[in-house]
């Protein structure tokens, strides 16, 4: 992920040649991403990259990325330094995104679903797995965090990404820096 153009089509050209080489066949790359403004107010803008890549083998990669702009700095703030530790987040956040997940696992995998009943996608990932991307309704304030699960990180493939929204709460309030308070609504 992340290659330019220009890297991407020398990457493509010796594949190609190499599958000429080896009489199999080519199949052309791609990179595409779109942009999408998430939350925008006087202190940060968040932002979501949503991508697809093939470079050859069974299947392409799809996802989101984050980033956070912070303004008055003029550079991009991790979305994780909004918060006083990532640790304090993900207990904030843990017992309904997990709860969240499985529901949305059950409704993906149908009845016979039943968490930790020997799936290797049962377990809940860790906030580390995850991309956080800070989101707002309306006036720009940020009132809800989506966390994305690409493909592999809470299912198989064929599931495709999962993307559960909590809304901020005082637990999670309470974990966010003080420099950074105003950026985000206060819960209802």
């Amino acid at each position: 992920m992340g290659s330019t153009r220009a890297d991407l089509a020398r990457e493509a050209r010796a594949f190609q040649r190499d599958a000429a080489a080896n009489n199999f066949p080519f199949r052309p790359y791609v990179s595409q991403s779109e942009w999408q403004v998430l939350a925008e107010g006087p202190q940060l803008i968040s932002l979501s990259k949503a991508f697809y890549e093939y470079s050859g083998g069974a299947h392409g990669i799809s996802g989101r990325e984050g980033l956070v702009w912070g303004k008055a700095a003029g550079r991009p703030v991790p979305t994780l330094d909004l918060f006083t530790t990532p640790t304090a987040l993900e207990a904030a956040i843990r017992s309904d995104y997990c709860a969240a997940l499985d529901a949305e696992r059950s409704s993906r995998r149908g009845a016979d679903y039943r968490p930790g009943a020997g799936d290797p996608f049962a377990a809940c990932p860790p906030l580390a797995e995850l991309t956080v991307l800070p989101e707002a309704r309306g006036a720009g304030r940020i009132d809800r965090l989506t966390l994305h699960a690409g493909p592999y990180v809470a299912g198989p493939y064929a599931e495709g990404a999962y993307d559960i929204t909590l809304p901020v709460t005082a637990a999670v309030l309470a974990t966010v820096k003080p420099a950074y308070r105003a950026a985000f609504a206060p819960p209802r």
